[in-house]
């Protein structure tokens, strides 16, 4: 949606007072893309997608903070990490605090291998 935002800011989407309509193709399929515009200039970039669906992630949190590169305290104790999907899984990871944000040091391979052992579904097809 930044994306949007930014072509439409640079000209690149022809503004126009109210709507524009967009298809784009995304992982979770051909989605509408509504950019609003006002004097010209893009205000607002929405995305219509199917309802969120929420699923505990059930982490070993010692491997995921491994996983991360920070320490398991850095994860808020009273939230626990979700696989959210709307087309396309993510998982979220609740922290203490916005400087934990800050430590994160990503092992990719070691994320994916966690990930892929309990992942409860794949990309939902539309």
């Amino acid at each position: 949606m930044g994306t949007w935002f930014l072509l439409a800011e640079l000209g690149v989407v022809p503004a126009q007072e109210g709507a524009v309509h967009i298809m784009q193709e995304t992982g979770a399929g051909v989605l509408p893309v509504e950019i609003s515009f006002k004097d010209g200039r893009p205000q607002r970039v929405t995305m219509t997608q199917i309802p969120a669906v929420f699923r505990p992630a059930k982490l070993n949190k010692k491997e995921l903070a491994s996983a991360l590169g920070v320490a398991a305290t850095d994860f808020d104790s009273e939230l626990e990490p979700e696989f959210v999907s709307t087309g396309v899984s993510n998982l979220m990871v609740p922290f203490k605090s916005r400087a934990a944000l800050g430590r994160i040091e990503m092992n990719m391979s070691e994320l994916r291998r966690l990930q892929a052992k309990t992942l409860p579904w794949r990309t939902v097809s539309r």
